[in-house]
């Protein structure tokens, strides 16, 4: 296991995580409650989905970061698999969904915590 790679996709989940909590909180959380055309079990189960992404991404920096100060790879191979599958799922469902990456971005700012992780674990 190569340490500063797999530091620097902790400390890159770490950016996502502020630009999740900052710019999506404008963007998206806040602007989310006061909608008033949702229903509000829609508009909550929403917002919860939000913090669920918090946990998520702020999770994959935990993994990482403790896979180095523990010694043990298999932290870092989780917090790959997690950010593998916000590639998947957030490139795949913008092809699904007939959008365009350029207003929905967010999966592929995930791959090069993908390919940090990857070096620093087999690289």
């Amino acid at each position: 296991m190569n340490n500063i790679y797999i530091v620097a996709a902790g400390l890159l989940a770490l950016v996502w995580l502020t630009v999740h909590i900052f710019v999506g909180g404008r963007q998206i959380a806040r602007p989310l409650l006061t909608a008033p055309d949702l229903a509000p079990i829609v508009r909550e189960t929403q917002y919860l989905c939000w913090h669920f992404t918090s946990v998520a991404i702020g999770s994959m920096a935990g993994l990482n970061l403790w896979a180095v100060f523990s010694g043990q790879p298999a932290y870092a191979r989780a917090a790959m698999v997690l950010a593998s599958g916000f590639v998947v799922v957030g490139i795949g469902l913008v092809v699904m969904r007939n959008t365009r990456h350029i207003d929905l971005p967010q999966g592929w700012l995930f791959v090069p915590d993908v390919l940090l992780g990857g070096v620093g674990m087999w690289g």
